[in-house]
């Protein structure tokens, strides 16, 4: 080989070892980058960062053509839960066209007469679920699916898993339409995205949604709590309220003091509000942060949830004070058994402050959308005080039920079991119990009180006095609220007692039900459809309501919040003749009613 070819061989070599060198680089760096987006879609899915830098924000559209005005917010505060996703106002109107956020398929459908009334839920590519709910109607292949599995079913309630083959949607599609079904307080969409895996929801709002938001969240006021009993503020073992004024701007400071004396253990708790613009709705804080020193202490960021664990919505909030007066107080402490797994902040927001320092604390509230408003003041303890700590400490201790571990109580009329995981802290229970009136066939007995909640439910067993055996059947457990009104807790008699496993604490006594439902025709005059009526229980509650023409099931559409049941419209028949129909309801104690025409 000569000079020449041996140039020519390593030219050649040379440059095919840059090609390789340069394809392989090229094939890493897609690599890398294909690595990337793959692990940006990860933290996406399953990290949430702030609304300004999600990758889904252009993913999904609106539900519905009209600008999107809220009627409230993920995360407000509801009845042993927080709302799962954001209630869009129709304009005070229903028949509003619905449209699938993005492409996908139908994989739940669901009719209930409470809850989401009639709803769907769409599974995405993008690994989230969209749910719709308190629609009037389904579109029409969706609809002509849902009569014919009610018939088949016999039942106007049901649950519906189709095939992810059946109903696929396109970005935009309508699939139903806006109403006011299940436990709606007026015509609005409830709109959720959850994640699909673990069905959680996610606040839709870090989407992108088009929902001008300028307004920066209100404190009204401040509590300050002795915690665990050994807490102290301003002298007193008492919880304290101070007033907040808006200093300026998105400041705020405290109205009486610029100093709160503290000693020993203590929590806080702020009341306030946010809202929208253009929007005189009030609604629950979305983010709040407790720091002390500048230290994080608390952080309760509510941006998505667990369904098991929204019931600990109650210990998140100063319960009692809703209870007596309404007002949201929402917790910046952790009580021990609250296994809510939102809190963003490793420590749980309780301060031992014993110490002569002057410690500022910061509240920092935050909407969905970053806007910010802080509130400022200090406390000190004064430690040199020759009176010792006052402590709250319960005046009856002997009925201690420890948060940690299943435990019991009984006398000789009453047992109370109170599960794992039942109580957010130690309960240091008082229990007496008042002759029966001619109303109860027990003891009314009081066990503690309604202003403590409970995270799941106890075994409540009564001991029935003077309860005649042939009416043993129709005996059940009710709670009495303060003026004396009786709401029934699905119970049983079981050898002399009544057993029950009701969710709050309060009066409980042993009443009957032997009187049957009511059915009331609403419209009587003569004619076609639609023939509705009003079907109401004294006590226990309706079990069943089944009607029939002809002898064969006909749909009855329900409607919870208002007590009505409507007949299918599609099988009308003339009210002045005799066609063979039968309805039937009865009670969760047997009691039955009858209408025949």
């Amino acid at each position: 080989m000569n000079s020449e070819q041996r140039e020519m061989k390593l030219f050649f070599t040379s440059n095919l070892f840059n090609v390789l060198l340069l394809l392989h680089c090229s094939l890493f760096t897609v690599h890398y980058s294909l690595f990337t987006v793959h692990y940006s879609l990860f933290t996406v899915h399953y990290s949430l960062p702030p609304v300004h830098y999600s990758l889904s924000q252009n993913y999904f559209r609106s539900p519905l053509d009209i600008p999107l005005k809220l009627a409230a917010n993920f995360g407000d505060i509801r009845p042993n839960h927080y709302h799962a996703g954001i209630d869009i106002e129709t304009e005070q109107r229903e028949g509003l066209k619905v449209y699938a956020v993005a492409d996908g398929y139908v994989s739940r459908i669901k009719v209930a007469p409470n809850g989401y009334g009639n709803a769907i839920y769409i599974n995405h590519p993008n690994g989230y679920t969209s749910v719709y709910g308190h629609l009037q109607r389904y579109d029409n292949k969706i609809a002509e699916y849902v009569k014919k599995n009610q018939y088949q079913l016999e039942s106007f309630q049901v649950d519906l898993f189709p095939d992810s083959a059946l109903f696929i949607v396109k970005k935009g599609d309508v699939i139903a339409y806006s109403g006011n079904t299940g436990d709606s307080g007026g015509p609005h969409v409830h709109f959720e995205i959850r994640d699909t895996k673990s069905e959680e929801p996610v606040d839709p709002l870090l989407f992108g949604f088009d929902i001008p938001d300028h307004k920066a969240p209100v404190f009204n006021a401040l509590k300050v709590y002795p915690v665990n009993h050994s807490g102290v503020i301003n002298g007193k073992a008492i919880q304290q309220r101070y007033s907040i004024i808006n200093k300026y701007s998105n400041s705020y400071q405290l109205l009486e003091n610029s100093v709160i004396n503290v000693q020993g253990t203590i929590g806080f708790a702020v009341e306030g509000y946010d809202m929208e613009d253009g929007n005189e709705e009030h609604f629950t804080i979305y983010s709040l942060e407790l720091i002390m020193d500048g230290k994080t202490q608390f952080n309760a960021t509510i941006d998505r949830f667990n369904f098991n664990e929204t019931r600990c919505v109650n210990a998140h909030i100063d319960y009692e004070e809703l209870k007596k007066s309404n007002e949201q107080f929402l917790k910046l402490f952790k009580d021990p058994n609250d296994k809510f797994n939102a809190y963003k902040a490793r420590t749980n927001g309780v301060l031992t402050i014993n110490d002569t320092l002057l410690h500022h604390i910061k509240i920092i509230a935050k909407d969905a959308y970053e806007n910010t408003s802080e509130l400022n003041f200090k406390v000190k303890s004064n430690h040199d005080s020759k009176a010792p700590i006052a402590t709250m400490k319960p005046a009856n201790i002997e009925n201690i039920i420890p948060y940690q571990y299943p435990d019991s109580f009984q006398t000789n009329d009453i047992k109370i079991f109170f599960p794992e995981g039942t109580l957010y802290d130690t309960l240091f229970m008082t229990y007496s119990s008042t002759k029966e009136s001619p109303n109860y066939y027990s003891f009314i007995h009081h066990i503690h009180n309604i202003y403590t909640p409970i995270n799941s439910n106890i075994n409540l067993s009564i001991k029935c006095h003077n309860l005649p055996k042939n009416i043993e059947s129709k005996a059940l457990l009710v709670h009495l609220d303060s003026k004396g009104n009786a709401s029934a807790v699905k119970s049983s008699f079981k050898d002399g007692y009544v057993v029950g496993n009701p969710n709050v604490l309060g009066d409980f006594a042993v009443m009957i039900d032997t009187i049957a439902p009511t059915i009331i025709r609403l419209n009587k005059a003569n004619g076609m459809y639609p023939i509705q009526f009003k079907i109401t229980d004294n006590l226990s509650g309706i079990k069943s309501v089944r009607a029939t023409l002809n002898g064969h099931w006909i749909l009855m559409k329900e409607d919870a919040k208002t007590q009505t049941f409507t007949l299918d419209s599609d099988k009308p028949f003339q009210t002045n003749t005799n066609n063979g129909f039968h309805l039937e309801v009865v009670d969760n104690k047997g009691n039955k009613a009858t209408y025949t025409q």
